[in-house]
């Protein structure tokens, strides 16, 4: 019971710091379909970093509802990039959130004389300013120094030469205001708890896999969130608050809260069980998997977890799932002995495939739509492999990247992917997502979409033209003599 009332007083530190590190109230976010100057601020910017970083734009969310970013660019002095192929986990950036935008290669000017920063609602210059910030010498905002950030402080005032809080909160650790990580990280390891949550290099887009974000008590288990979160949008905090309030760890049992299971389906998790050599696990366990009340459920049920990856080396068992319940591991009970077989020559076991992934299939609903109305698209990742892999979907619309997800898929596995976006132009628009390809159209008024006169209309015009022409040359072959 000492075990379990450590992994509960997790709960309370996961609710209380992550709650607190908002800084702000919170209320339900609800998608933004059009941004107003001030809806979109930039927050802090390093355009000098040290060897081997990069340059990176910090954008802030300062409203109540969530903003999709698909379509938006950022300017630098009239060089314009898009936001979306850049911004890591997701194009939507959370209500009172944040998201770094960071693209390849040196963009930003080091010491200019003045330059200008400007985040555009669609394509510039013919779309609506939602944010601009100048520095260099001569303006008020000098250039940040090597390795430093400029950063802006409520009310819209900014300070150069800041150490970088890239995808975090610039008042952090100010009183009333969020937290450090490395304050969460060190009261998480006053209660026994091991996380990466301090060392992450940018919270709103966390590392996936195995060096995902991690909490682990020291002999016992933990769980690793494979999944790209963003610490800072509240959905995922709320799934990770719930996550830690519904845990119980005990001798080869981590116990999760079942009705959680539709909400935290996104947040694949690879689990892990210490210490099993001493309980007397000689050999890789079995799972048994069971509900709330404690019932087992059968692998035949619709319910039961997709449980893949599973290893027993040194006392650690060591498994991954889509979603959370409740697992106890068994000694493996050996099957019935058979009568012994004739004696068959060796055969080697069949190497692993390494993943195997590639995009099939591909949907475009509705093929036809008006301006401004949602257009979803859907493809299926599938892997032909033994092993467990990522892949990155880059959709491209006219030959142009215009959103990007990477996706786990396990041995042998199908992930379905469903993008979604809006164009406001009429026209026919080419889909590409890994090869496979489709269009859709977007009408304009009057349901026009400026296309070429039809063809069968054509086709009439011309038939009329060659029957007049026959009759013409009748009446004159037959015409009596005057």
């Amino acid at each position: 019971m000492a075990k379990l009332r450590v992994w509960k007083t997790l709960s309370v530190v996961m609710v209380l710091m992550l709650v607190v590190a908002m800084g702000v109230a919170i209320v339900p976010a609800s998608p933004v379909k059009a941004a107003s100057p001030g809806d979109v601020l930039i927050n802090e910017f390093v355009s000098n970093p040290n060897p081997g970083e990069s340059e990176w734009v910090e954008l802030f969310n300062p409203t109540t509802s969530d903003i999709d970013l698909t379509g938006w660019y950022i300017t630098v002095d009239g060089g314009a990039l898009p936001l979306a192929p850049w911004l890591a986990c997701s194009t939507t950036l959370p209500a009172q959130g944040i998201l770094v935008f960071e693209p390849t290669g040196d963009w930003l000017p080091n010491s200019p004389t003045s330059c200008n920063i400007t985040i555009f609602d669609g394509v510039p210059p013919g779309s609506t300013v939602i944010y601009n910030v100048a520095y260099g010498t001569g303006t008020s905002l000098q250039p940040p120094a090597q390795g430093t950030s400029a950063a802006r402080f409520d009310p819209d005032t900014w300070q150069t030469g800041q150490s970088p809080t890239k995808g975090w909160y610039n008042d952090a650790g100010q009183p009333g205001k969020a937290p450090l990580l490395s304050t969460i990280d060190a009261d998480l390891a006053g209660q026994g708890i091991t996380s990466n949550i301090g060392e992450l290099p940018n919270p709103s887009a966390t590392p996936t896999g195995d060096a995902g974000l991690f909490f682990e008590k020291t002999g016992q288990g933990g769980f690793t969130l494979t999944t790209c979160l963003n610490l800072s949008n509240k959905a995922t905090r709320d799934a990770l608050e719930n996550l830690g309030a519904m845990m119980e760890m005990a001798a080869a049992s981590l116990k999760f809260d079942s009705d959680l299971a539709t909400a935290m389906s996104a947040l694949g998790a690879k689990l892990v069980m210490y210490g099993l050599d001493a309980l007397g696990f000689t050999e890789m366990p079995d799972l048994i998997v069971k509900d709330d009340a404690g019932n087992v459920i059968s692998p035949d049920d619709p319910n039961y977890p997709t449980i893949t990856g599973k290893t027993y080396a040194g006392g650690a068992f060591t498994f991954s799932i889509d979603h959370f319940t409740q697992y106890e591991a068994v000694k493996a009970v050996a099957p019935p002995a058979l009568p012994p077989k004739p004696r068959a020559s060796a055969t080697p076991p069949r190497p692993l495939n390494p993943a195997q992934l590639s995009v099939k299939y591909l949907k475009v609903s509705p093929q036809q739509t008006s301006a401004g109305q949602p257009v979803t698209i859907t493809t299926n990742v599938v892997n032909t492999g033994d092993e467990a892999g990522n892949y990155y979907l880059a959709l491209k619309i006219n030959g142009q990247v215009e959103q990007s997800k990477t996706v786990s898929v396990g041995p042998q596995g199908t992930q379905p992917v469903k993008f979604t976006l809006t164009k406001a132009q009429p026209g026919t628009y080419t889909v590409d997502i890994g090869g496979q390809r489709g269009s859709f159209v977007v009408l304009g008024t009057g349901g026009t979409t400026g296309a070429p006169v039809n063809g069968g209309n054509i086709a009439i015009i011309i038939v009329g033209m060659l029957v007049l022409a026959t009759v013409v040359l009748l009446m004159l072959r037959f015409r009596r003599p005057a």
